[in-house]
């Protein structure tokens, strides 16, 4: 039971690092996610409109602290320290992301959790099924806490046992490339070693503590740097090398086949659409249409890209079929924009002196009020905040094209000089101005 126990301590901390990690990558997608969580409650619990409104103006915070949380107890779950206050840490955040899960499960609303951000999309009920398996391996863990204490002898070699299979397992269920298994086998049998070493042989309190407070301050500076600038990895759809163009086509448009209900002297009767002109002929009445989905459509990996001018006119199939470089500058709300960053934006397109360079700006703020920040470099057309915010999380950003394919994304705060745009991302020398 205690090597049971701890192969259960090492598999939760080692997930809930990772999850946390994943979400570090990009808080900023977390916060729009729970931020769409408060919105959702206060259609079903009006009641608490206000509070929930009050939740989602803090929506960010609250998401960091929530990542942070997550990775500070994952790695303390690890290392045995303040063991009742991690556990019960954790059993809350399980609950609330169970609470969440379960919610979009019945409501059918919010159907990606973001639980494993933008890296790993689950359906509603694969990631509810997953929080309910996650209480009871916690449960268990609890209810055995009594085997908390280091293993000895054989202990050692039957915990290192578990762990290899279990990484196995994971390894050859996983949908990742070769690449991806040799990360997983590396991360799992790594840290099953490092754990069983230090439950085995043991270590001092106070280095636990002290190592548990270097590695808290590790994950939250890389939170916060994600959140300064982007994410140190894009698992969207709009990353570099994306083909705007192909990207933004739908796939397979699914097959669905129409039938009808008609009665006829008190008895129904299923048809096809082929049979609904004869059967009308014939006196049946119609009842009810049954559309009978038997492979959904594939919509686009960009979907709902579609820009318009002041006047409403569509404009996005001349920015996708622009050849030769453009920079689009996007803020899905100017409100809530750096205005120091459009500043340094403005400044930085203000170098880009060739006339066939598209530049132009992207915000579902009203265009006459994104205007106002351009200083009459570029102008501004309407596009839907949520694909804004999946291009790029910065507000502003610039997306940097080059014959409709991405080749960077940049944050205002981290924005290339003239030399840098030339040879880190093959922006013609002749056209960049020093």
């Amino acid at each position: 039971m205690k090597v049971f126990n701890h192969a259960l301590r090492w598999f939760v901390g080692i997930f809930f690092i990772f999850s946390g990690t994943v979400k570090a990558i990009d808080p900023i997608g977390t916060a729009i996610k729970m931020g769409e969580y408060f919105t959702v409650f206060t259609e079903y619990m009006p009641a608490l409109e206000g509070f929930f409104n009050f939740c989602n103006s803090l929506a960010l915070p609250i998401s960091i602290g929530m990542i942070i949380l997550e990775i500070i107890m994952g790695i303390s779950l690890l290392l045995g320290t303040f063991q009742g206050l991690t556990m019960f840490s954790i059993f809350a955040l399980v609950v609330f992301f169970t609470f969440l899960t379960g919610f979009t499960v019945v409501t059918d609303k919010v159907t990606d959790c973001g639980c494993f951000g933008d890296f790993l999309k689950l359906k509603p009920i694969e990631t509810f099924s997953k929080d309910v398996i996650l209480t009871v391996l916690l449960i268990i863990m609890w209810i055995f806490r009594k085997y908390w204490t280091n293993m000895k002898g054989r202990q050692f070699g039957a915990f290192m046992s578990v762990v290899g299979i279990t990484t196995l397992l994971v390894t050859f269920l996983s949908g990742y490339g070769y690449a991806g298994k040799i990360n997983i086998l590396a991360v799992m049998l790594g840290s099953g070693l490092i754990y069983g070493i230090i439950h085995s042989r043991g270590i001092g309190k106070g280095v636990a503590v002290a190592a548990l407070a270097v590695l808290s301050i590790v994950g939250s500076a890389f939170t916060f740097r994600n959140y300064f600038n982007l994410p140190i990895v894009d698992f969207r759809a709009y990353k570099a090398g994306t083909n705007m163009l192909e990207c933004t086509q739908p796939g397979d448009p699914g097959e669905t086949i129409v039938k009808f209900i008609v009665e006829k002297d008190g008895k129904d009767e299923t048809i096809g659409m082929n049979d609904f002109a004869q059967y009308t002929k014939d006196g049946w009445k119609y009842k009810e249409r049954i559309d009978e989905v038997i492979r959904e459509a594939e919509l686009p990996d960009c979907k709902d890209f579609l820009v318009v001018t002041d006047d409403g006119t569509e404009i996005q199939d001349d920015i996708l079929n622009h050849k030769g470089y453009s920079f689009w500058v996007s803020s899905h709300d100017v409100d809530k924009s750096s205005k120091e960053g459009f500043t340094r934006i403005n400044e930085f397109l203000r170098k880009i002196e060739d006339p066939n360079v598209k530049k132009l700006g992207l915000t579902a703020t009203p265009i006459d009020k994104a205007n106002v920040m351009t200083e009459g470099i570029y102008d501004f057309y309407n596009l839907d905040a949520v694909p804004i915010k999946t291009m790029n999380r910065s507000n502003p950003g610039i997306t940097f094209l080059k014959d409709g394919v991405i080749v960077a994304k940049f944050h205002h705060n981290h924005l290339p000089s003239m030399q840098e745009l030339a040879e880190e991302y093959k922006y013609s020398k002749q056209q960049a101005t020093r």
